[in-house]
């Protein structure tokens, strides 16, 4: 899972049994579910 679900107030489910990948987010790159579900909302 990704390292920081045990702090992050926005964790979920998922981040507990997946590996986010890095991607372009704007000019950053991030890996994070809960990002991905802001990019897509209702998925």
């Amino acid at each position: 899972g990704c390292a920081f679900n045990a702090r992050c107030r926005r964790a979920f489910g998922t981040c507990v049994q997946l590996q986010p990948q890095l991607k372009q987010y704007g000019e950053q790159m991030v890996a994070c579910f809960a990002v991905d579900q802001d990019e897509h909302p209702g998925a």
